[in-house]
């Protein structure tokens, strides 16, 4: 679900303007990036969290859990380095 988030990402800010290479570019060289990406990716973990939950499936919401926050601290190691 992250990589859908970075795609949303690209198209709701950098679609026409600019390719997606050069939006990977970008992220790579640019930390206050990373922090906006960060948000959309986990909102639409988030969401996923929530249906599974609501689902009763218990077992799977953990995984996307434990998931969400193993992302969430590579995005902020990847921000501070």
């Amino acid at each position: 679900m992250p990589s859908l988030g970075v795609l949303l990402f690209y198209i709701w800010k950098f679609y026409p303007t600019f390719s997606f290479t050069e939006y990977i570019e970008a992220l790579r060289n640019n930390r206050s990036l990373v922090s906006a990406l960060t948000i959309p990716c986990l909102v639409v973990n988030i969401a996923i969290f929530t249906l599974y939950v609501n689902t009763k499936k218990y077992e799977t919401a953990k995984g996307i859990f434990c998931i969400t926050l193993i992302y969430a601290v590579i995005a902020l190691i990847a921000k501070l380095l």
